[in-house]
């Protein structure tokens, strides 16, 4: 395997950068539409169970059907959001991957004309700030990944159980604490 380079590690951020956009987007889309469906199911459950004398099933159905048309409207201008949030992703990860590689290009220029040690120790003082970089850009692109399979409901994740009995314990102990001082004040 080779070495990687300033200019292949910087593209991989923007990789990862792009896939955890892609995940939170996908996040909001789903949510919308489960929030639309649930406004939807509630309207129907609350207007069919009202005995109103003066309105009719009809009366009713049409009620809901209009309400589901404006729902429709509503989740179509979501999604048409999330889809240009998608688009503006892509847009900005390519602009982004250009603009490295012609950096790198740029770099493979100048290397004929600087002498070998300059590169090679502007590269190893850069190399590990960009290995954090790139391993932060994972991170984020995991948990992005992790919650919108939630919120899609694809992976049962489950979360660890809060530590309530180390919390609770901590907060007793904190209580007691302040009344031992304020007791010695007085």
């Amino acid at each position: 395997m080779s070495q990687p380079t300033l200019s292949n590690v910087a593209i991989d951020v923007v990789g990862h950068y792009q896939e955890a956009g892609k995940h939170l987007v996908r996040a909001y889309r789903v949510s919308t539409e489960r929030a639309v469906g649930a406004v939807n199911a509630r309207f129907a459950a609350v207007v069919n169970a009202r005995q109103v004398p003066v309105v009719s099933d009809t009366v009713k159905a049409r009620m809901i059907g209009v309400q589901q048309q404006v729902s429709g409207v509503v989740a179509n201008g979501l999604s048409a959001g999330a889809a240009g949030a998608d688009a503006t992703i892509d847009r900005l990860s390519q602009g982004a991957t250009t603009g490295i590689e012609r950096l790198a290009q740029a770099g493979t220029k100048l290397e004929g004309v600087l002498p070998p040690a300059v590169i090679g120790t502007a590269s190893s003082l850069a190399m590990p700030a960009a290995q954090v970089s790139l391993t932060i850009s994972n991170f984020v692109a995991q948990g992005s990944k992790r919650l919108s399979d939630r919120v899609v409901g694809a992976d049962a994740v489950t979360a660890k159980k809060p530590a309530r009995k180390a919390a609770r314990k901590a907060a007793v102990k904190k209580t007691a604490a302040r009344k031992t001082r304020t007791t010695r004040r007085a």
